[in-house]
């Protein structure tokens, strides 16, 4: 009997076809301008061999000019891997020949270092497949500067050979510092983005359960403290809504429980935290709230369901929402003071649907 695959083998698959993605996205974006920056960087080498007198490498570096520039092109066409391939082979032989000509004062072979970034980039290449290159480029290099270090300089303009030098250091150790900027930056997105997965609701945009529950956490009750002195929690819940689900089907369902979000996100201050708690039930942090501020932002909400013709159009008898609120004390949890708010909201709904009951009521 065939058996189905364990559900961390497709999410395994999922990845790689998603990693395999992104890192193309990477190369569409990157090797346009590397491929560019690349044919820039040859053209000033052409001039700078034929200003010192090396007319081969001065040849060499047309021909290079032109690799760089058919990359360009494959490039724009999509074919960003094979780009890849033939821009690293020419910095690798070009690093080797400009070396064994000028000797290693020019710095030349410092640009083997750069083909590591590119061969690392490659989604083709698996990661001992990358490592084995890297190992490669960086024996070769260590062989080309011990074994080339004693080749004489004999062309003209001497004096300029540490400016190029320098130069070339700079240039080869650029490709490394904008990988690593790069990788900072979109660290820090993917670390936005995941906290964003964690945290909010993805069918209404609110922060979800575990994000109220983290930030009222023991553990960070200082923070919370130094944020706001007191503050109200209302649990909301639209009445009827099993009945109403079942009438109008789910995908509906959903898009009511969406417009609801939107009028309560619309009439809850800036400083005020909104979550979706369970399925049609919301929880709101009005921070630093008095019974008055309380009452009114409930009354503004009930106001905006009311109003909202789309709401309105999903039961014949109307959409409304029961609210529940209790308010903070430095002595009481918050574990305490959601089961006080859930109270009031059992009271609300006991007495009928569209009602706030707070702790005061």
């Amino acid at each position: 009997m065939k058996t189905s695959a364990p559900i961390h083998s497709h999410l395994e698959d999922s990845y790689r076809a998603l990693e395999s993605k992104q890192s193309l996205l990477r190369l569409k974006s990157s090797m346009g301008i590397v491929c560019f920056a690349g044919a820039l960087a040859h053209l000033l080498f052409l001039f700078t061999f034929t200003l010192i007198g090396a007319m081969f490498m001065a040849i060499l570096n047309i021909i290079s000019v032109a690799i760089w520039i058919y990359a360009f092109a494959i490039t724009k066409k999509g074919d960003y891997e094979r780009a890849v391939y033939i821009v690293t082979l020419e910095m690798f032989l070009h690093a080797i020949i400009a070396t064994y000509f000028v000797g290693t004062e020019l710095g030349f072979q410092y640009y083997m270092w750069p083909l590591m970034a590119l061969l690392l980039s490659l989604p083709s290449n698996k990661l001992k497949q990358s490592t084995f290159y890297c190992f490669i480029t960086i024996a070769t290099f260590v062989v080309v500067t011990l074994t080339m270090r004693e080749i004489e300089y004999v062309y003209r303009l001497s004096h300029l050979i540490n400016y190029i030098y320098s130069f070339n250091v700079f240039m080869a150790a650029a490709p490394f510092i904008l990988a690593l900027l790069y990788m900072r930056s979109n660290s820090s997105d993917n670390e936005k983005a995941l906290f964003s997965q964690a945290n909010m609701d993805l069918l209404t945009g609110t922060f979800n359960r575990r994000f109220v529950n983290d930030l009222m956490q023991t553990s960070v009750n200082e923070e919370r403290r130094r944020r706001f002195d007191s503050y109200t929690l209302v649990l909301a819940d639209i009445d009827n809504f099993q009945s109403i689900n079942d009438n109008i089907g789910h995908i509906r369902g959903d898009e009511l429980v969406k417009h609801i979000a939107e009028v309560l996100k619309n009439n809850v201050r800036d400083t005020d935290i909104l979550c979706r708690w369970a399925g049609e039930e919301f929880l709101i942090l009005l921070v630093n709230a008095d019974t008055e501020i309380t009452e009114k932002v409930l009354r503004k909400i009930k106001h905006g369901i009311k109003s909202d013709s789309q709401i309105q159009s999903c039961s014949e008898n109307g959409v409304s929402m029961s609210f529940g609120a209790s308010t903070s004390h430095d002595t009481i949890s918050f574990e305490e003071i959601l089961r006080q708010a859930d109270l009031k909201l059992y009271q609300a709904k006991a007495a009928g649907t569209d009602r706030i009951v707070t702790q005061y009521s």
